[in-house]
């Protein structure tokens, strides 16, 4: 027998590992198997490519992050603010003036609170809506997020413009009547119009902060 068929001297072996009463350890979770096994594959039972698993700590990350303020509505409170001011200006100028060449003496007109010979007219009316506006302008140049309030507004400027509609229409009503007599001449002056302007601007203004604080809320 030569020196390469010699066999190895006998090692002394320990003893044999008892049998484990749990059996064999099972294999990991993400112990590649089947055709996982082969190189370039990931192993079975991993998450996709490009998405990352529950709890991945820039997504929590995202959804945790706090909301930035809302920026003002500036464009909508300043049309609100300049909306009552020119109703109030309006109840202040002339609405109407009646003049007779047959009565001696017969000049007379009024505004919005009414004139030498009449009570108050609805002057205050308008006021009150002028009043609301301009507050709300204020409210939503100072407060932010301040849902309510546009909606408010709107509600309010709107009916604001329709109370101005309807009192120009019974005044032109009026005029035309008092035209049909013989003598006497009535001229509407420019106080409603005015405060249709100023109504109309108002109506803007709210549609425009109500519609900046909307996109504002469904922001993320």
């Amino acid at each position: 027998m030569s020196d390469f068929q010699q066999q190895p001297p006998n090692v002394p072996q320990g003893p044999a590992a008892p049998p484990s009463p749990f059996g064999a350890p099972p294999p990991p979770p993400f112990a590649p198997s089947g055709p996982y096994a082969q190189p370039g594959f990931p192993p079975q039972g991993s998450p996709p490519p490009g998405y990352a698993p529950v709890g991945y700590a820039p997504y929590l990350a995202m959804q945790s992050a706090p909301k930035g303020p809302r920026p003002p509505v500036v464009v909508g409170s300043l049309l609100l603010l300049l909306g009552g001011l020119i109703i109030v200006v309006g109840t202040l100028l002339e609405w109407a003036s009646f003049s007779s060449t047959e009565f001696f003496g017969f000049d007379d007109s009024f505004n919005g609170f009414g004139s030498s010979g009449d009570g108050t007219k609805d002057g205050p009316v308008f006021v009150f809506f002028a009043s609301l506006a301009i507050a709300f302008g204020i409210t939503q140049l100072i407060a932010r997020k301040v849902l309510a309030v546009s909606i408010v507004a709107v509600v309010s400027a709107a009916i604001g413009l329709l109370v101005s509609i309807g009192e120009l229409a019974s005044v032109t009503h009026d005029i035309d009547t008092l035209r049909a007599f013989d003598g006497i001449e009535a001229r509407l002056g420019p106080g409603l119009w005015v405060i249709l302007l100023g109504s109309v601007v108002a109506l803007v203004g709210a549609i425009a902060t109500l519609a900046k604080r909307r996109v504002a809320s469904f922001r993320p």
